[in-house]
């Protein structure tokens, strides 16, 4: 996050009755994001020099859900097929006519 401290003169007219703002509230604010660059503007509805405020952001990915959960079932597969094959090397009869071809055996 960037903040960015101009100075400067009080407007002639309140901010909140300039038409370039593509949202604005008082005391909370809930907009819908579009693609773009946008920069948020904290000030004082009149204009005045003195602002003290605590900004929160959320974000809401509908497609990270399902993302999620393919992920994890995914994972938990490979999980599961991972120790079967652990299990069936474990299990598996030692098969001793390969005695003969190794190192000093």
């Amino acid at each position: 996050m960037v903040y960015r401290h101009t100075s400067g003169t009080a407007p002639a007219t309140a901010p909140q009755a300039q038409s370039f703002w593509v949202a604005s509230g008082i005391g909370g604010l809930d907009w819908t994001a579009r693609p773009g660059s946008w920069t948020a503007v904290v000030m004082n509805a009149d204009g005045s020099r003195v602002v003290d405020t605590h900004a929160h952001a959320t974000a809401t990915l509908p497609a990270l859900a399902p993302l999620s959960w393919s992920l994890l079932g995914a994972g938990a597969l490979l999980l599961f097929l991972g120790g079967g094959l652990v299990l069936f090397a474990a299990t598996r009869p030692r098969d001793d006519t390969d005695a003969d071809h190794r190192v000093g055996g």
